[in-house]
Formats: C-alpha cells, structure tokens, sequence
C-alpha cells in the first residue's frame, strides 16, 4: 500500500491521496509491529533524536531541508525510518530533477518498497530492525 500511495496522482476517482506538500507529514504506519515501532519512535522524542545522531555520525549537516546530511562525495542523505511519504516523495523529485545521486536509509522491512519507487539514482540502505529493537528500545 505504500508504493501505491508514493506512485498515485490521487486517481480519476481520487480513491487516494495525492501525496503533495499539503501535508506537513505523511507517514505510513502498518497495524503491526513495524507500525508500533514507527509509531514509538515518532512519539518518543528522545529515541527519534538519538537515532537521526546515530545516523548523522558519519555525513556532514545538511545545508539544505530537502535532506538529513551530506556524504562524503556531496550525494545528499534523507532518513526515510519513518516513512513519511511526502519527504521521500519530495527528496526522489529533488533528485531526479536535478539529475543527482542520493541515499535513503530506512528500515530492513522498508526496502523492497523504497527500492522499487526510488529507482537507480538513490541508494537505499537499511538498518536492521532487531538490533534497532535491542539497542534503542531495550527489548
């Protein structure tokens, strides 16, 4: 269902939404779970900031929104962890536009989708749900 809400226009009978900036944030939360882990770390302040740390030790800050951080060959990052579709949606546009190269990094059970609607230009890179249980969450 998240590949179908990322890919649609809203359809000729608008049976979804169009996935555009009128949304502040749009995330994708599965009723399992996957979807209580996203919904804990989007609740829990503490545990968002202290993964976006994890994951920014290595990049330089971003400069600019569209994005988390930097690499080292200027290939712009997004934490894409929460699915919050309008970001990714806006991040694969920015890319594509302007003929870049980019990473995401998202969840091992989040890839498949990732992969397939961000396409060659954007590598997609996970983290590995268990050790993110047993790490970040103590359980």
């Amino acid at each position: 269902m998240a590949l179908e809400l990322l890919e649609s226009d809203g359809g000729t009978k608008r049976r979804y939404c169009m996935v555009d900036d009128s949304y502040g944030q749009l995330h994708f939360i599965t009723n399992d779970e996957n979807g209580e882990l996203i919904l804990r770390i989007l609740c829990d302040t503490d545990i968002r900031e202290s993964t976006e740390a994890m994951l920014a030790t290595d990049f330089k800050p971003a400069t600019t929104s569209i994005c988390n951080a930097v690499d080292e060959d200027g290939h712009l990052i997004l934490f894409a962890y929460t699915l919050d579709l309008r970001r990714i949606k806006s991040f694969t546009a920015w890319i594509a536009a302007h003929n870049k190269k980019g990473r995401i990094f998202c969840f091992d059970f989040q890839k498949d989708v990732l992969q397939k609607f961000c396409g060659e230009h954007i590598l997609v890179e996970t983290l590995d749900t268990e050790k993110y249980r047993k790490e970040f969450l103590c359980n």
